[in-house]
């Protein structure tokens, strides 16, 4: 069965990919992840800017209501 999974990419100031990094794996209908982890994340691979992305293992690509209250948030913390 297909988990979902929350990757950042991490960008130095060129735009160029320092790392990539799973932050976030559940199940077939979710995957929590907290600020906190994606921003830890950055700073610790020293980055400037960053990528967070996740697949939808339903196949069902529309964002749902959670993955907007996290760009909400992740903004927010940002």
């Amino acid at each position: 069965m297909p988990i979902a999974a929350v990757r950042v990419i991490a960008l130095n100031a060129a735009n160029e990919v320092l790392g990539v990094y799973q932050v976030g794996r559940g199940s077939m209908t979710d995957a929590p992840v907290a600020p906190s982890e994606v921003y830890r994340t950055a700073l610790l691979a020293s980055a400037a800017a960053v990528i967070m992305a996740h697949n939808h293992p339903s196949g069902h690509c529309a964002p749902s209501a959670e993955d907007r209250r996290l760009t909400q948030s992740l903004v927010a913390a940002g």
